[in-house]
């Protein structure tokens, strides 16, 4: 396994958000055959929020995977300690944002 900025070297992020990634191993990298979609498949130790995850996502589609109608997906997978319980780990994931259009937690954003 890869750290991220090792696997997409010419990736540019904002500050506020490359420092999430910074410590996230890339465990595979596949597109569909008709190249309508990339899929990154992501480790880490702690929970990235969704938000972040969107904001890498488009970010890798129109720096990296430049071809035309490609989507960017990522696939997280997190190797948490026993101190995250369900309701800590989902406050963390959705954070209160909207979640491509549409606030996808119910009762955190109060």
């Amino acid at each position: 396994m890869r750290r991220f900025f090792e696997v997409f070297k010419t990736l540019k992020l904002p500050e506020d958000i490359g420092m999430y990634m910074e410590n996230v191993e890339v465990t595979r990298v596949s597109k569909t055959s008709t190249n309508s979609l990339a899929r990154v498949y992501i480790k880490n130790d702690r929970v990235i929020s969704k938000k972040i995850i969107y904001k890498v996502e488009d970010a890798l589609k129109k720096q990296v995977f430049r071809i035309q109608n490609m989507d960017v997906r990522i696939i997280d997978r997190y190797s948490l300690s026993k101190q995250y319980t369900p309701q800590t780990i989902m406050d963390v994931y959705y954070a209160c944002a909207y979640i491509r259009g549409r606030i996808s937690c119910k009762n955190i954003c109060k």
